[in-house]
């Protein structure tokens, strides 16, 4: 993954130097290539203070260099659950609401879909009511979560209406259980996803 911005982060005072063009080539160990620009942002997320190894080439010829950074600022999850058993009935409802799409949205849901499915949901309440939007590409990820391998996830046509660009599931569903989704009137538009 090639960086498009000039990063700080140790050199002799303190601080890295990562420069534009400069490739990141793992992330605790983990070799990044084929991974999207999303999975790895999210890789590189965690609690405050904690650190993380990373594997940086410096320019397209230059030296591999491994860092210890600490982070700086962990993305809050926009993800709260809970599972409810229904009193008339012998199953159990996954109510999940999403606050927004940030950057550790997909990995949160990811887990707390895991949970309450080995917690007994027969079937899940996917509340988006309220949701405040944010990165597009988070809301894609997730809507990919519900959809079969190769239905379309988005997309989008340009003025030339002859070039349109597609994004498809590539794998099949986390969950095959029923999911009901939320939604308020006027809902931001990455919402749409989830409405078709």
């Amino acid at each position: 993954m090639k960086l498009d911005h000039t990063h700080t982060s140790p050199n002799p005072s303190g601080s890295f130097i990562f420069y534009q063009g400069d490739e990141l080539l793992s992330v605790n160990g983990i070799d990044i290539r084929g991974k999207s620009a999303f999975d790895v942002s999210s890789m590189l997320q965690g609690p405050k203070e904690t650190f993380v190894t990373i594997k940086v080439k410096h320019d397209s010829c230059g030296p591999v260099e491994s860092m210890k950074v600490q982070r700086q600022m962990a993305a809050r999850t926009p993800i709260f659950y809970r599972l409810e058993k229904r009193d008339n009935e012998n199953s159990s409802v996954g109510y999940i609401h999403i606050k927004e799409f940030n950057a550790v949205a997909k990995k949160d849901l990811v887990s707390a879909l895991k949970r309450l499915q080995n917690s007994g949901a027969s079937y899940f309440v996917l509340d988006l009511r309220d949701n405040l939007g944010g990165l597009v590409q988070a809301g894609i990820e997730i809507a990919k979560l519900f959809l079969n391998k190769g239905d379309t996830v988005i997309y989008t046509t340009g003025r030339d209406r002859q070039v349109q660009n597609t994004i498809v599931a590539d794998s099949g569903p986390l969950v095959t259980t029923p999911v009901m989704v939320c939604f308020n009137d006027g809902d931001v538009p990455i919402l749409k996803c989830f409405k078709s």
